[in-house]
C-alpha cells in the first residue's frame, strides 16, 4: 500500500511537472513521492538481511521455508546486483 502510494505521489508530481507552469507543490509531490519509495526500499533491505541472518532457525520441513528461501536469495541478490 505504502509503495502504491509513493508511485501515485511521484506520477503525479512528475506528470504535473511537464506542464508549462508547474507550481511549488508539485515539486513536493515527487519529494515525498521518492521519500516514500525509498523507506520502503530500507525497509525491504532491513527485512531481507534480518531474514538472511536467521535463516538457521527455521523449519527447514516447513512448506513455506523454501518460498521464503527463493524470494530472499532473490531480493538479496537484486540487491547486490543493484549497487555495482
Amino acid at each position: 500500500m505504502a509503495v502504491g502510494s509513493g508511485v501515485g505521489l511521484l506520477a503525479a508530481g512528475s506528470s504535473a511537472l511537464q506542464d508549462g507552469h508547474p507550481k511549488s507543490s508539485d515539486l513536493t509531490l515527487v519529494k515525498v513521492g521518492i521519500a516514500i519509495l525509498t523507506v520502503c526500499w530500507i525497509g525491504l533491505c532491513f527485512v531481507a538481511a534480518v531474514s538472511w541472518r536467521m535463516r538457521s532457525q527455521a523449519s527447514r520441513a516447513a512448506a513455506t521455508y523454501r518460498d521464503g528461501s527463493i524470494v530472499r536469495t532473490e531480493a538479496s541478490t537484486f540487491l547486490v546486483r543493484l549497487h555495482r
